[in-house]
């Protein structure tokens, strides 16, 4: 078995420092929808190029999009149309930003991992 316990301390040797940017639930009055107020939190992750297996995961409309991979320490949403929850923004060092598209906590290593799409429109 491989010991991942000194991934997140090698994240926060080799990483870049990002924000997760996190909507909070919108209100709704006289039918009108109000978006709520976004929340920043900055830490250090790894920001990779996406492998094409990680892509084939996506839906086929998003597969053209750039993608990246991010492995981080706090918790990452993707949209959920069930709940309503929307996905988390990352902007990444050099200022792009990115839609997160699905993630996989792997808490046994401290981290985890989302594959996010260039956000268009922001």
């Amino acid at each position: 078995m491989i010991d991942l316990s000194d991934l997140a301390g090698t994240i926060a040797d080799f990483g870049e420092p990002i924000v997760r940017l996190r909507a909070a639930p919108g209100t709704f009055a006289a039918g009108v929808r109000t978006a709520g107020a976004a929340t920043e939190t900055a830490a250090t992750a790894s920001v990779q190029p996406s492998k094409g297996s990680e892509i084939q995961r996506l839906p086929e409309g998003s597969r053209s999009r750039d993608t990246v991979t991010v492995y981080w320490p706090i918790d990452l949403r993707s949209a959920d149309d069930r709940t309503g929850a929307v996905a988390d923004l990352i902007r990444c060092a050099d200022g792009s930003i990115y839609e997160v598209a699905a993630v996989e906590g792997w808490t046994i290593a401290g981290f985890f991992k989302a594959i996010c799409l260039r956000a268009e429109g922001v």
